[in-house]
């Protein structure tokens, strides 16, 4: 938990530092499966060049052949926020104090921000009040992105190997041999791996910490958010998230308006915006089995 400062009528930390704090517990940041770029204000364009061309026997002069492009794609902050309000008697026989009960309301709230700002990463709809544009709905919309044929099948612990292999056949082979490259599954595309591999006696791979299990040569992640049977393959220098966590009207904030109205409520307040995107959508295996 960051330092905070605590008295009888809020809870709250100094300018940046909850969010952060917050923000950096969501699972996809601290596994370090996107880059990430923390303190973006309004937006943020995503470092890419494209080198097109190839090499010429040498020779005397200059001849240029070939182009180097700036790719600058460009991810948008959207903010979003949320608002809670409840009587302090619901605390009254758990907290004796006031300060206890904005402590445990505060550390409810970070936890909540950053399952929030985690699974606005992969599945939040930008057009959906409240959301910050995920991932997935931009692999979908993208012509570019690689998208092997659906086999039509659940993965089962009978069929995952086969599943995984048609997501990995699907590699460009320029990014295939990446030290960055990230596999990242649903839950049930895990489980089954994790059962095949109990089932057959490799124990030793079958380890669902956040380290993640091994395929062929890829460690495979867990992601809770998505939707069944789904295999992401792509580098995570190319997939991004972006976050304003210093821009001072963020705030994670409880208060005892009980000391100015004499109401005996305790309101909450969360505020913070996101964002994803990516370079190359021909470098980004996106496959659903059914």
């Amino acid at each position: 938990m960051p330092t905070v400062n605590v008295n009888n009528q809020a809870y709250q930390g100094e300018p940046g530092v909850i969010v952060t704090a917050a923000l950096n517990e969501a699972r996809t940041i601290k596994q370090g499966l996107v880059s990430f770029a923390p303190n973006v204000r309004t937006k943020f364009n995503i470092p890419s060049l494209t080198d097109e061309g190839g090499f010429v026997d040498a020779a005397c002069g200059w001849n240029s052949a070939g182009t180097i492009t700036l790719d600058n794609k460009g991810i948008v902050i959207k903010r979003i926020m949320k608002q809670r309000e409840v009587c302090k008697e619901t605390f009254i026989a758990a907290h004796n104090t006031e300060g206890e009960i904005l402590e445990a309301i505060m550390e409810q709230q970070v936890l909540k921000a950053a399952e929030k700002f985690d699974k606005d990463i992969w599945i939040g709809d930008n057009t959906t009040s409240g959301d910050f544009g995920g991932l997935i709905p931009l692999f979908e919309a993208d012509s570019t992105v690689i998208k092997p044929t659906a086999s039509g099948n659940a993965v089962t612990e009978a069929n995952v190997t086969a599943e995984l292999k048609t997501a990995i056949a699907g590699i460009p082979s320029q990014i295939r041999l990446k030290s960055d490259l990230k596999v990242v599954v649903s839950s049930n595309v895990a489980l089954a791996y994790e059962n095949f591999q109990i089932e057959k006696g490799i124990n030793a791979l079958a380890d669902a910490s956040d380290r993640g299990t091994r395929f062929s040569r890829y460690n495979v992640t867990e992601m809770p958010y998505l939707e069944d049977n789904t295999i992401i393959i792509y580098q995570s220098a190319n997939v991004w998230t972006i976050s304003d966590v210093n821009n001072p009207e963020n705030e994670v904030r409880a208060v005892d308006k009980d000391v100015t109205d004499l109401d005996g409520m305790v309101r909450a307040k969360t505020l913070f915006g996101g964002g994803t995107g990516y370079a190359h959508g021909s470098e980004i295996v996106y496959y659903v089995s059914a």
